[in-house]
């Protein structure tokens, strides 16, 4: 009977020496993200073929390690259950805080946790989600980058076009206007020398009833602020087509790489070639010029300083008690066991 007993518990022992995991921990700091983009760029964690591919690029991981990595994400949801956001307050002090501030970004972060069969492998992998986290971030955020301003600029550039178009019309019927009011004015010269201080009503077409002299200098500053619209309207078009050509250079770079941190290289060229033989001198090329280097190096900052682990990964070892307590607990029921089948049988065989 005993020996069942110290058998069983020698199985359930080895079983759970077996099965307990070395378990690394880091937190990726992700300045300037928000909880919504996070969710929005987190989704490639859910794909596993493509966290498999990014390991496959690394050369510190083995087939085995990686075949053994495989293993451990269930199918649907990748990688996405070794990480989770992390947030500056937790709920018990977010119903002390004021209601603006609930509104207020309160990510810092991620909060990463792998577990592997050994401690080289445990911190070898949660560097690597970091890494991937990292990377799918500086995708997502050179997409919105790309994509939505250039949609964004064909839009804007297109109705620019239609309020030029307006300006223009509008401008060519106040110059006609002009040359028949000075017609007028040669036409009927003793008008322009009537007192010009009248007091005319300017509701139902009042207006016209000035003298010609009057409303000659009115259309001419009407004309005067059109063509301050029109040269307004000029700059803003020149400043979005140089804003296109690079959005659309770009989106043709960034298309031939996957990997976001290979996209941000693919994407600085874009942005050399794209203003290369640009006149930077011209105030709104040199506007768009500086817009797009400063949005491309908010990328870069992000990937290179930003996000990072606050401090160096950890890597725990396995749970010593919790394999004690199932040898216990196996020992234990070895022990009942032994106790009720001798008892059943009795009864049985009565």
């Amino acid at each position: 009977m005993l020996a069942v007993v110290i058998a069983v518990t020698a199985i359930a022992f080895a079983w759970s020496w077996h099965s307990a995991f070395y378990r690394g921990e880091g937190v990726l700091q992700m300045p300037t993200v928000s909880l919504s983009d996070y969710k929005r760029y987190a989704i490639t964690l859910l794909d596993s073929p493509a966290f498999i591919n990014f390991l496959q690029t690394r050369k510190d991981f083995t087939p085995d390690e990686i075949a053994f990595v495989r293993s451990q994400m269930p199918t649907g949801e990748g990688v996405s259950r070794w990480a989770r956001p992390a947030f500056a307050f937790t709920k018990g002090d977010v119903k002390d805080l004021p209601e603006l501030l609930k509104l207020e970004n309160q990510v810092v972060g991620a909060e990463i946790q792998v577990e592997a069969r050994n401690p080289d492998l445990a911190g070898k992998l949660v560097a690597a989600v970091g890494d991937y986290l990292g990377d799918a971030i500086v995708r997502g955020r050179i997409l919105d980058l790309v994509g939505t301003n250039l949609n964004d600029t064909r839009t804007l550039l297109g109705r620019l076009e239609n309020e030029a178009l307006q300006n223009r019309f509008l401008l060519t019927q106040q110059q006609q206007r002009l040359a028949d009011m000075r017609d007028i004015s040669r036409r009927y010269p003793e008008a322009s020398r009537e007192n010009p201080r009248q007091v005319v009503s300017l509701e139902k077409g009042g207006a016209r009833y000035f003298s010609p002299i009057t409303q000659i200098v009115g259309v001419e500053s009407y004309i005067a602020e059109i063509n301050e619209t029109v040269r307004k309207l000029d700059r803003d078009r020149e400043k979005l087509e140089s804003d296109l050509a690079f959005f659309t250079l770009a989106r043709d770079r960034i298309d031939k790489a996957t990997l976001g941190r290979e996209k941000l290289a693919l994407l600085e060229t874009a942005l050399a070639e794209a203003f290369r033989n640009k006149d930077t001198a011209r105030d709104a090329v040199r506007e768009s010029y500086n817009t797009a280097k400063l949005n491309v190096g908010q990328i870069r900052y992000l990937a290179n300083d930003g996000l990072r682990f606050v401090s160096p990964p950890v890597v725990r070892e396995p749970s010593y008690s919790r394999i004690l307590a199932i040898a216990a607990a196996a020992a234990v029921a070895a022990c009942c066991w032994q106790r009720w089948f001798p008892l059943r049988s009795h009864g049985a065989r009565l």
